[in-house]
């Protein structure tokens, strides 16, 4: 990754992205549980409500240290840097997915449906989660999603933290 702009050159895996310069908006929607039958990708979830992969949300759960799992959230066009996950607090090394068991242990669900609305783990989101307002998320439920969800009245805000790869367009860091 390179910058157009500066000297600024960095392998993708440890290129570091940065919080959005925007404010988040206020919530304009309510939140409403909608059928999504087989629907288990952001590009199948796309297509099936209308919407932009960069109004979704991503969950992954990986291993955390101990026992438990730990929720990483990205936006859905987003990709999680595995190197960057693997260096938060309580995440296991080397950093490993979350089996099925764990997964419907802690979200109650299979992989495609995991959503952040009363989750009982750690939750690191990605920066770029920081500004989104109104968007889409599982619903911890098979075949269900979540439209219209907004940090503060709908779920706590996690700890904001560079989870994922830059992509062409992000700023520099310098």
């Amino acid at each position: 990754a390179f910058s157009t702009d500066s000297d600024y050159a960095a392998n993708v895996e440890l290129a570091e992205s940065l919080p959005p310069a925007t404010e988040r908006a206020a919530p304009s929607m309510e939140m409403t549980l909608v059928d999504t039958p087989d629907v288990r990708t952001i590009e199948e979830l796309t297509r099936h409500l209308g919407v932009d992969a960069r109004d979704c949300l991503k969950t992954l759960l990986v291993e955390g240290e101990d026992e438990g799992c730990i929720a990483l959230v990205l936006r859905g066009d987003h990709e999680l840097n595995a190197i960057k996950a693997a260096r938060l607090p309580g995440v296991a090394s080397p950093l490993r997915m979350a089996s099925a068991e764990a997964i419907r242990d802690v979200a109650g669900c299979e992989a495609g449906f995991i959503g952040l609305v009363g989750l009982d783990c750690p939750i690191f989101g990605d920066y770029s989660t920081r500004a989104m307002a109104d968007f889409v998320a599982g619903a911890n439920e098979e075949d269900a999603h979540l439209t219209g969800v907004n940090w503060l009245r709908d779920l706590p805000e996690p700890e904001f933290v560079d989870l994922r790869n830059v992509v062409p367009g992000d700023p520099s860091p310098d």
